[in-house]
């Protein structure tokens, strides 16, 4: 299993609004800390995080999203005990699972969410994995161990977005797709 760890950069930690940041899998980490500067009138946090995330491992990607989650809910109640009143989420592929899980926690516990920002977000996380360009080695690594499509859907299902919109009725989400998707 390799080494899984997760470098946050803030910008901007005395203002009450935030805005979470999670860049697509194996992102560099200068384009999203330049786009921070954007946003000087928040409370920025980019959660970069090692290209182990995600890994044809099904347990140990299970077990690095749970650090991730851990991670997020501790700073959205941190955030939240100093005064920040307005939180905005922003996913960038792989991003966007964690961001659409944070929202739906958030929302749940009557936090206020500004909205949401999906860039090449999928309904189904085992599906995208399954059958997406940039996870072919992972997929090639699945068959050479015969694990099924079943079987990662089974053990993934509670990542998708889809199953992560309970609480997110009323909430702003936009979605930016592009042309090969539409």
């Amino acid at each position: 299993m390799k080494d899984f760890w997760i470098h946050k950069y803030e910008s901007g930690v005395a203002n009450k609004k935030a805005l979470l940041i999670f860049p697509h899998w194996s992102a560099p980490y200068w384009p999203y800390k330049l786009l921070a500067k954007y946003f000087s009138d928040f409370h920025v946090i980019v959660y970069h995080c090692a290209s182990s995330l995600l890994g044809a491992d099904v347990e140990a990607t299970i077990k690095n999203f749970a650090l991730l989650e851990k991670m997020v809910s501790d700073d959205l109640v941190n955030l939240e005990a100093g005064g920040t009143n307005a939180f905005n989420m922003y996913g960038i592929s792989l991003g966007s699972i964690m961001a659409f899980r944070a929202a739906n926690v958030l929302v749940g516990q009557n936090g206020n969410l500004g909205g949401v920002i999906l860039n090449l977000s999928c309904a189904s996380f085992p599906l995208a994995v399954w059958s997406g360009c940039a996870t072919q080695s992972i997929r090639k690594e699945w068959d050479s161990n015969g694990t099924s499509y079943v079987e990662i859907e089974r053990a993934w299902t509670h990542l998708s977005p889809i199953n992560n919109l309970s609480h997110l009725k009323e909430v702003k989400i936009f979605f930016l797709v592009p042309k090969r998707m539409q």
